[in-house]
């Protein structure tokens, strides 16, 4: 007994289906029910640490206590808001990542679309409906009241705490998450669904405790990054015990010490970046206080050993797959899954605490805003030279480097390579970004209207013009193994299924991505939108994001090497540059000759001593934008030319070669019908 897609049972009676559940493995109801004490025992211990803290003097100075019910409701609706979470990924990871996949078209296998996918449904849902409960109880704490003076104004109450409103957000995403899930067939609808519920596990840690005081900047960054690792890693884990042990047969202990191969490279990776990134987190939190000095400090020790012994799991699962002692190695996974509960429950209730840096005075409205000081006026050394890092752009940059890299290399040595033309693209475009980020640029964009424009500019329309020509999907699908029928899907199925997602020839139309090209510009800078977002290190970091990505998905469009959703014409693609970018220019000419600031509020409260005359860098900004626009549009012309032009010579050639094959007598069908002609004339004259 199963059940399908939509909840309802049925029977199956397919011999294959049935074979493949019987060597599937032992039902995983151990595995399960060790990590469901893990997640109750983690459930526990934030209800005593919410307790503790709700009865003592916890509060910041000026603030007033909260009552103990909301400060244990909240921490234990967060804690199951997260291990819902845990769960859906988990479930979601079994179903996409760990399970059989038809490999001609993506398909989902039956046992699957029947035996998790609901339940990862469900997951998701839990994982919605305790997100938007936990909304009020946020806003309560946040504002130091109980949850029963904010439910007769909810509204006014969620709308003024952003860290509230971030729930919902999560809640949001969560939903659609599940709607994508439950109803799929195919591994780019589960692809789809994976995005959505990683976007969701940032709003909660982005504007959490991590957006308050000095170097807040790298705090958030590392939380963002270190939250994303965790929800891969956990969903990993938690899948290996959901797909159950061994069982009975060659077969199926072949199948699990695939399984876990599998993981234990995705954990190796996960696991580092994880404890990297929440290392520096820790170390904001910690604000130089000994992590013994205080409780917190104690909660943070606490994660870090159970962050150790996971260590000490990937070694010596290590060493049980090298031994073939598969049912040894699956104990670990399922030892992993449990104690990422436990971190995952324990990392909840730290966001109902008070770390110590809360404690350290703010020096200026600077630090609030941007988590650092920039009263050193710019000059060539301070702005050219290494800056204060962008943690965020900086880790992708060096990612994407890398990975380009390693695949690069790869096609040469399987005797495929890959033009070193598109190579240096890649490295220059992404160098670019890297360069922005890790200089002078970035520490004085976040200050200054004029830096601001130079960063944006570059970023959205310099650097994807020369990232886009390095053709990253079409090298991947080159040095990517393929996987066999039926087996677990590999990256590069991932690729094609979501470069296959029928819903993609809509969202990346050339006529959604043209207008969310232009229309980005004109909304955030002409609304008082640019100065929110200025405000949090996490909305301007969102802002450069969604530049960064807009212009490869524009210049991709036009001249990226890679297939795209929507095949254009090159004739086409010119047009389309045409129409859109004028829009650009008219941008910079407003902004020149606008009487009104831009982000005025924001700029005058930094007090920055060299920025005084707004109007100045404004128009600076505005003229740099016009000056930097022109540049990638010419680049565009060039390589759009040569691509049009090395197009129609590759059809040229192709067409002389099937013509000399004999593949193709469209050429003698043409002099035929010429001849016909010729003779029907010569007919008409002799009558």
């Amino acid at each position: 007994m199963s059940e399908d897609n939509v909840g309802r049972p049925v029977v199956t009676t397919d011999p294959t289906t049935v074979e493949m559940r019987r060597r599937s493995g032992k039902r995983p109801v151990s595995g399960l029910l060790f990590v469901g004490l893990a997640a109750t025992v983690g459930v526990l211990l934030v209800w005593v640490i919410a307790t503790y803290q709700g009865s003592g003097p916890r509060q910041l100075p000026g603030r007033q206590n909260v009552d103990v019910l909301t400060y244990q409701a909240g921490a234990l609706l967060e804690a199951l808001a997260w291990l819902s979470a845990l769960a859906a990924f988990g479930l979601l990871f079994a179903a996409a990542v760990f399970s059989p996949i038809n490999r001609s078209h993506q398909e989902l296998s039956p046992q699957t679309r029947a035996g998790l996918l609901p339940y990862a449904g469900r997951a998701a849902q839990l994982w919605f409906t305790f997100a938007v409960l936990v909304a009020p109880f946020n806003a309560a704490i946040v504002n130091g009241v109980s949850v029963g003076a904010v439910i007769p104004q909810l509204g006014q109450f969620l709308w003024a705490t952003p860290s509230a409103m971030a729930w919902l957000v999560t809640g949001v995403l969560a939903l659609g998450a599940s709607l994508l899930i439950r109803f799929a067939t195919r591994l780019g609808n589960l692809g789809a669904a994976l995005y959505l519920m990683l976007l969701a596990t940032l709003p909660p840690v982005v504007t959490g405790n991590v957006t308050v005081g000095a170097n807040h900047d790298w705090a958030s960054d590392a939380g963002a990054l270190s939250t994303v690792a965790f929800a891969i890693l956990g969903g990993a884990a938690l899948a290996q015990v959901v797909r159950g042990g061994t069982g009975t047969g060659a077969d199926a202990a072949a199948e699990t010490g695939d399984r876990l191969r599998r993981y234990q490279w995705i954990s190796g990776i996960f696991l580092i970046l994880a404890i990297v990134f929440r290392t520096v987190v820790a170390w904001w939190e910690l604000a130089g206080t000994s992590p013994f000095a205080t409780a917190y400090g104690w909660l943070l020790l606490g994660m870090g050993a159970l962050a150790l012994l996971l260590v000490v799991s990937l070694v010596l699962r290590r060493f049980l797959l090298h031994a073939g002692r598969i049912s040894a190695a699956y104990a670990t996974s399922v030892f992993d899954a449990a104690a990422l509960a436990l971190i995952t429950a324990l990392s909840a209730v730290t966001a109902w605490l008070a770390p110590p840096r809360f404690w350290v005075p703010q020096d200026s409205i600077q630090i609030n805003y941007l988590g650092y000081s920039i009263d050193t006026p710019p000059s060539v050394e301070s702005v050219a030279g290494l800056g204060r890092v962008n943690l965020l752009f900086t880790v992708i940059a060096v990612v994407a480097l890398l990975v380009y890299w390693v695949a690069w290399w790869q096609a040469r040595r399987i005797q495929k390579p890959y033009p070193i033309s598109r190579l240096v693209c890649w490295t220059i475009g992404w160098g670019l970004v890297l360069y922005l980020n890790i200089s002078g640029f970035w520490e004085y964009s976040s200050a200054s209207f004029t830096f601001h424009m130079v960063e944006h500019m570059s970023i959205n329309m310099l650097a994807p013009v020369l990232i886009v020509v390095g053709g990253p999907i079409t090298l991947f699908l080159n040095v990517l193994p393929v996987t066999r029928e039926t087996s677990m899907p590999r990256v590069r199925d991932a690729i094609v299924a979501m470069t296959n997602w029928k819903a993609l020839k809509v969202i990346l139309h050339p006529l959604v991505i043209g207008f969310l090209f232009v229309a980005s510009l004109y909304v955030i800078y002409f609304s008082d939108l640019f100065g929110a977002m200025m405000r949090y290190h996490w909305a301007h970091q969102f802002m450069m994001l969604h530049y960064l990505i807009v212009g490869l998905l524009f210049y991709s469009q036009i001249i990226g090497t890679d297939k795209a959703p929507v095949e254009v014409p090159h004739v086409g693609r010119l047009g389309f540059m045409m129409a859109v970018m004028p829009f650009h220019a008219f941008f910079a000419v407003i902004i020149m000759g606008a009487t009104t600031l831009v982000g005025e509020q924001f700029y005058r409260s930094l007090s920055v001593p060299w920025n005084q005359d707004l109007h100045k860098a404004q128009e600076l900004g505005g003229q740099l934008t016009w000056a930097i626009g022109e540049i990638p549009m010419l680049l565009v012309i060039l390589i759009l030319m040569a691509q049009w032009l090395g197009s129609d010579q590759r059809d040229a050639r192709r067409k002389d070669r099937a013509m000399d094959e004999g593949l193709d007598d469209s050429f003698d069908a043409y002099n035929e019908m010429l001849a016909e002609l010729a003779r029907r004339e010569e007919d008409k004259l002799q009558k």
